[in-house]
């Protein structure tokens, strides 16, 4: 349990000195950094200028009402963690703590080991969470957004494009040759290209930047941002000579910048077209290889 807790920083606000002496200290031995306040408007302060991930906090503070407090904290942060804490529990309705975005409530007098187990609680339970998020935004096999978390991805980008006029492009990307793989050598192996396609194409793109995902079945997508199409070209480059020379397959590539007034499908389906035009010239090319090695006839005769 104690992971869960471990260099987590929650901020403590009560208006009696002892009781945030003794929650501080509590809390401290469960590896939380603690930080303290006696009023509403000093937490609100300390909320807006540090890292806070938990907020346990009393409800009854002398300037604002504690149920505030947890809802002007959680606009703050949205992810904060918030605990609510009273002795008029005739005044409070757990309901309406709850409501307010706590995850939990303690009555006063506290014991020491509920306060350690609730905190602890809380924090096991958003990791659970996340992790659940997670999931149902990934794909399981190589860790990339999944199609569904990529639209909602793109829409977003959208909006901020049109309101900043910045560039935005997505690209689509094809594995040639996966079928006669995943046919001829079995599923273990077309689940490891696909995994190793995806560490590529994570790599060659811009950290929290630019979006991948895996679209559906042997095919990905990107999102850029701000990428003029020198950049969209050589990062196309690079993805597709990395997977030809350390995969068993080749790779196809379309893009499309975005217009205004398109839709998110619109985007991708232009990207799309693109793409299977590049399929389609790199299967002539693999054919006309063929042929010129059967024939030991000069490839530029063919073409």
């Amino acid at each position: 349990m104690e992971t869960e807790t471990q260099g987590k920083r929650v901020l403590v606000v009560d208006d009696e000195p002892f009781l945030v002496e003794i929650m501080k200290e509590s809390l401290s031995l469960i590896g939380l950094e603690v930080l303290e306040a006696y009023t509403g408007t000093e937490a609100l302060k300390i909320l807006t200028n540090n890292d806070v991930d938990m907020l346990v906090t009393d409800l009854s503070l002398p300037d604002i009402n504690g149920l505030e407090l947890i809802s002007q904290g959680k606009k703050i942060k949205p992810d904060l963690i918030c605990i609510g804490v009273t002795g008029h529990v005739r005044e409070y309705k757990y309901i309406d703590v709850i409501k307010a975005g706590a995850i939990d409530f303690i009555k006063k007098p506290f014991d020491i080991e509920e306060l350690q187990v609730k905190v602890m609680r809380a924090f096991s339970e958003r990791r659970h969470i996340k992790e659940l998020q997670r999931l149902s935004q990934t794909d399981p096999l190589t860790g990339l957004l999944n199609r569904r978390s990529f639209f909602q991805k793109l829409r977003d980008e959208i909006k901020r494009s049109g309101r900043q006029g910045s560039k935005l492009s997505v690209m689509m990307l094809d594995l040639d040759g996966f079928k006669e793989i995943n046919d001829t050598k079995g599923h273990l192996e077309g689940d490891r290209i696909l995994k190793e396609s995806a560490k590529i194409i994570r790599s060659k793109i811009r950290d929290g930047v630019d979006v991948a995902a895996r679209y559906g079945g042997d095919e990905f997508s990107i999102m850029l941002v701000d990428a003029p199409e020198s950049v969209l070209n050589r990062i196309a480059n690079r993805i597709k000579a990395d997977i030809s020379k350390n995969l068993e397959c080749g790779l196809s590539i379309g893009y499309a910048t975005y217009k205004n007034g398109e839709s998110a499908e619109d985007l991708v389906s232009e990207a799309d077209k693109n793409l299977y035009t590049d399929k389609k010239k790199n299967k002539m090319a693999r054919a006309a290889e063929l042929v010129a090695e059967q024939n030991l006839i000069p490839i530029r005769d063919i073409m």
